[in-house]
């Protein structure tokens, strides 16, 4: 299926080349000796310019997240979030889980990682829904297919939905639960 959607793609950006190239972009078409008329080079070049953007933002995001784990430690955030007032706990667990670029199959191990070490389970659960919902990576794709309007409302009531879903679950008393 990967193979499948990376042609397909590759196949849009050859069919649809409606827009001015970049420097970098002519720079490739330069380096490679490659016609502006030749959709085939368009969408090669089109797709190795893509590539570098997205690799380039991976290895950022990559270097935060590293930074982050390295120097903020599983200890102090217990801490902070159980002593914490519930309505700006969630809402850090919210933005947390909005910078958490990570796909469900390992925002489930830090859940679980999460309620084993004493934070609060709206806390944790905000957390859950908000990596799920929000995630970083997801809200730039969405961007460039669907535009601003439609990301913006999706993000936006998204961001509600996972607040009021804390909330609920701050008034829901858990510990009795657990």
């Amino acid at each position: 299926r990967y193979a499948y959607a990376m042609l397909s793609l590759f196949f849009s950006v050859a069919v649809a080349h409606t827009h001015s190239h970049s420097g970098l972009q002519e720079w490739l078409l330069h380096l490679f000796g490659l016609s502006e008329e030749n959709p085939w080079a368009e969408a090669a070049v089109h797709f190795i310019y893509d590539l570098g953007r997205v690799l380039l933002v991976f290895f950022v995001v990559l270097f935060l997240v590293s930074f982050l784990q390295t120097y903020v430690t599983m200890d102090r955030l217990r801490d902070r979030f159980s002593h914490m007032n519930p309505f700006l706990c969630i809402l850090i667990a919210l933005l947390l889980g909005l910078l958490a670029s990570t796909c469900i199959c390992t925002n489930i191990p830090i859940f679980i990682g999460l309620i084993a070490m004493g934070v609060p389970l709206y806390a944790s659960m905000t957390f859950l829904i908000s990596s799920s919902l929000l995630n970083i990576s997801s809200i730039l794709s969405m961007l460039a297919i669907n535009g601003a309007h439609f990301t913006g409302v999706y993000t936006i009531t998204a961001i509600v939905i996972t607040y009021i879903a804390g909330l609920i679950l701050a008034l829901l008393r858990q510990k009795d639960y657990l």
